[in-house]
């Protein structure tokens, strides 16, 4: 069983960085980079094939995570029992582990509809009738969604930090 352990921890790890280091990419180097003149031409469509190469490798990463969180709680000898009994949620390490979980919850519901409808909404628009207030609002929504998102990203990290290190 440790063996399946700690390929879990190197999964779920490896996940977490590959998904947040993405969206730190794509947020402080693709994006600044498509707002230079030179790629004025091709911005729209380098941000939205960026973007949806991205979304499936982002999706991969959430869900391996899910899974490798589970696995991990399982080696810390907790069982579905104790989640639908409630006895995970107990104590300090409970406490945590649920607004953790919560969190996620919100992010994987903030990547859905970031995902399959802002930013292909926003992307279309883009391509349609740049400048239009109604493109600026989802082009702004979509933004704001990832900076979001990478927001709770950091707040789960910290969270995790505190369930291993025993920060509580």
């Amino acid at each position: 069983m440790r063996t399946i352990y700690l390929i879990s921890v190197f999964i779920h790890l490896l996940s977490l960085t590959v998904w947040m280091g993405g969206m730190a990419f794509f947020a402080m180097i693709v994006i600044p980079i498509t707002r230079e003149k030179m790629f004025n031409v091709m911005n729209i469509d380098l941000i939205r094939r960026t973007g949806e190469r991205f979304r499936t490798i982002a999706w991969v990463c959430l869900i391996l995570l899910l899974i490798t969180g589970i696995l991990i709680l399982g080696d810390r000898g907790y069982s579905w029992q104790d989640l639908w009994s409630g006895q995970l949620f107990q104590g300090t390490f409970g406490l945590i582990l649920a607004h953790k979980l919560v969190l996620f919850g919100i992010v994987l519901g903030i990547s859905g509809f970031h995902d399959f409808y802002l930013g292909p909404k926003a992307a279309k628009l883009l391509s349609e009738s740049l400048g239009h207030p109604v493109t600026d609002k989802f082009r702004k929504l979509s933004s704001w969604a990832g900076r979001i998102n990478m927001l709770l990203g950091l707040v789960i990290i910290f969270l995790g930090v505190l369930l291993v290190r025993g920060g509580f």
